[in-house]
Parts: structure tokens; sequence; C-alpha cells
């Protein structure tokens, strides 16, 4: 918790778990207001590789609704991909939070991401500009307020170099132009920071 200080003077801090959740969870109190204050535009912060959500205790129940109301789900990210990893997305695309889930038996990130937004249109330009369409002319899903685009990820790879392996060098004495098969990031487990849901 000691990341959390930076935003002003901590009075109060409890780690929990709620019953059958797969995350945990940490309660935050400030000793002023003005510390949560620029939560109500930031909706998570990165912490290590992790983005953590964080959400004002103070808000209603529709104001954390509508913080989860428009989400993409990002799938088939190259393995061991990280939060962190998707970092540009949330600056370039304006996203608010982008969150990948680990599996429960080996705790490696999973190969999808949820991405969050602030409104229907952002989600959709965000879209069009990773996909390369305007959202009603993709081949993509929604189901329950999610979009799933089963072409994002060429473009994404591309454009952020995501967990992209080390170009060979060139051969000068060989004139072939055969191409060498590269392998994707080694299967070696990262040490993950145990994922937190901050609430302040």
């Amino acid at each position: 918790m000691s990341y959390f200080k930076k935003f002003g003077n901590i009075a109060f801090c409890r780690v929990y778990s709620r019953k059958n959740a797969k995350v945990k969870q940490a309660r935050i109190v400030y000793d002023s207001a003005l510390s949560i204050a620029c939560f109500d535009t930031q909706w998570a912060v990165y912490c290590f590789s992790t983005c953590l959500r964080v959400t004002p205790c103070h808000y209603t129940i529709d104001q954390k609704s509508f913080c989860r109301k428009f989400v993409a789900t990002l799938t088939q990210l190259p393995s061991n991909t990280r939060d962190i990893d998707l970092a540009p997305l949330t600056r370039d695309l304006g996203a608010k939070a982008v969150n990948i889930p680990f599996s429960l038996n080996s705790y490696k990130p999973k190969r999808w991401a949820y991405v969050t937004f602030n409104s229907q249109e952002t989600m959709d330009a965000a879209m069009e500009q990773i996909i390369g369409c305007a959202p009603n002319q993709c081949p993509s899903r929604q189901e329950r307020g999610r979009t799933r685009g089963r072409n994002s990820v060429a473009a994404l790879k591309e454009r952020f170099n995501i967990n992209q392996p080390a170009r060979p060098k060139e051969r000068s004495r060989s004139g072939s132009h055969s191409r060498s098969r590269s392998k994707g990031p080694s299967n070696s487990q990262l040490s993950q920071p145990q994922k937190l849901l901050a609430n302040t």
C-alpha cells in the first residue's frame, strides 16, 4: 500500500477478500478528501505490472456501475502479456483501465484483456482505430455490453510491439531469403504481484 501514500496521508488501510471472490480488495482512508479528488477522472493506477482499479467509496451504486459499463474484450494476446504492456493502449485510445485475468491454477495471465472506457463513443472510436474498420462493419460480437474483435491482435502487436521477439540478425554471407521461424516469449514463469482491487 506504500504506492498510495503518494496521493496523501493514509489514516486507515485494510486488505480483505469477499466471499468466493477471485481477487482481493483494499479499503484506503485518507485524512483529506482532496487526496482522492483525482480519482473522479482517473479510474486506475499502475502498480508494478498490474493495473489496479480505484473507486471512491462515496460513489453511488449507479456511479460504480457506470465505471464498468463500457468494456471491450481484447482477445488472442501473446502469452505472458501483462497489464503494463497494454498501457500505451490506455494512453493513446483514451481507455480508463486494462485488466488481464489470471489463471487460478498456474497464476499466469490469460490471453485476453478487459479494456474499460468512459463512453460508448470512445470505445467505438478505439475499435475503429485498432481494428481498422467502423464498429458496425467489423466482424465482431457484442454480448452484454462487451465487444470482441477477432482481428485486433495483429494491429496491436505491430503498433505497440507487445512481447515481440527480437529480430534475427541478417546473414551477410548467405544470399538465401529463407524465413526463420521465431517463437514468442518463453514459457518461463514471471513473478506477478498479487492483484488487488483498491477502493478509496
